[in-house]
C-alpha cells in the first residue's frame, strides 16, 4: 500500500476476505473520479489500465492502484523499484496463473503528507514500455 495516507482502509476486511494464495486483490478507486487525483493522472491511469487489459486480458479498471493484497510468494519475485511495481505485481500474477480481483474501495483522498514522486509523462511512458516489454517476452 502507498504510504501517503490516500487510501481509506475502512473496508480492509472485505479486501482480506477476497485474498487467498491464488488471488491478487486490487483496491479499485474508480467508481467515481478520485477526489485527490488530478485530471492528467486520471487519464494516464485510464490509458495504462486499458493497455494492461488489452495485452494481458484482465478486466481491471485500476492497474496503478497502490492498494494491493497478494500472496507472499509473489512478493519474493518483484524486481522493480519505481512506479512500474504496481504493474509488475499484476504481470507476475498472470504469469503465475493467479486470479486478479478488483474490490471497490472508498473514494481516494488527498495525500496526508509528503509530496508525490510521480512524474506523469516520464512514469507513464516507463510503465507503458514495461507492460509492452513484459508481454513480448517470456
Amino acid at each position: 500500500m502507498d504510504g501517503d495516507g490516500t487510501y481509506d482502509l475502512s473496508n480492509l476486511e472485505e479486501l482480506v476476505k477476497c485474498a487467498d494464495q491464488n488471488t491478487v486483490v486490487v483496491g479499485c478507486r474508480f467508481h467515481s473520479k478520485p477526489a485527490g487525483m488530478g485530471f492528467v493522472n486520471f487519464v494516464g491511469n485510464f490509458l495504462l489500465s486499458l493497455l494492461f487489459r488489452v495485452l494481458w486480458f484482465v478486466p481491471i479498471k485500476d492497474s496503478q492502484s497502490g492498494l494491493k493484497l497478494f500472496p507472499k510468494k509473489l512478493g519474493l519475485t518483484l524486481s522493480q523499484d519505481g512506479m512500474e511495481i504496481s504493474t509488475e505485481i499484476l504481470v507476475n500474477a498472470k504469469r503465475n496463473f493467479l486470479r486478479i480481483k478488483e474490490v471497490q474501495i472508498p473514494s481516494y483522498r488527498k495525500r496526508l503528507g509528503g509530496s508525490s514522486k510521480l512524474n506523469p509523462l516520464r512514469d507513464g511512458v516507463r510503465i507503458a514500455l514495461f507492460v509492452l516489454k513484459q508481454r513480448l517476452t517470456r
